[in-house]
């Protein structure tokens, strides 16, 4: 399958959901014009000389990132190394979900969406590397389909402690696994 770079498809009770992570070809094919897209510009933006990475001053308020990504742009406080401990600010408001801003991720609904996440974030974290997502899940009574860019960003020491994402939301669920056709 063009693009995909990897595939988890998981169940826990009542919950199900597939996670793609997928090449940047793909995200380029497709994003283009989106708030995925402009945000990814505004990050290859801001890395300045050599850097390796942006820093996270030029990330954490949203009124200094592009209009056009400004709703579907939140960010990840990732200080520590324990990522069921990373924080959620900023979640963007979309139909069907609640709010997660000022959560841990071990208070998550879902241990198991919880736990993919964590290994989600910690790998872009260690990795120092955006990645590219598309989720179709059922989790507690939300069923959703979305795409999910993740960005690395940098403290003054150097330090990967953000991870800046936007989401862009399907109308209708598409990865067409075969744990989706119930």
């Amino acid at each position: 399958m063009y693009g995909v770079l990897q595939r988890k498809i998981e169940e826990s009770g009542n919950d199900r959901q597939e996670r793609l992570m997928l090449s940047f070809e793909k995200m380029f094919a497709r994003e283009k014009g989106t708030a995925l897209w402009e945000l990814f510009n505004f990050w290859l933006g801001k890395k300045v000389g050599n850097a390796e990475l942006p820093q996270e001053r030029d990330f954490i308020d949203p009124n200094h990132l592009p209009k056009e990504c400004r709703s579907a742009t939140a960010w990840i406080e990732a200080e520590v190394e324990d990522p069921f401990n990373f924080v959620v600010r900023n979640h963007p408001s979309m139909s069907a979900w609640e709010n997660q801003s000022d959560r841990r991720l071990a208070e998550l609904e879902s241990a198991m969406n919880a736990r993919s996440i964590a290994t989600e974030y910690m790998f872009c974290k260690k990795m120092r590397q955006p990645m590219y997502y598309e989720i179709e899940q059922n989790v507690g009574s939300n069923r959703r389909h979305y795409v999910r860019l993740l960005l690395p960003v940098l403290n003054d020491t150097h330090n990967v402690t953000k991870l800046v994402y936007a989401v862009r939301m399907f109308s209708a669920t598409g990865l067409k696994s075969p744990s989706f056709n119930s």
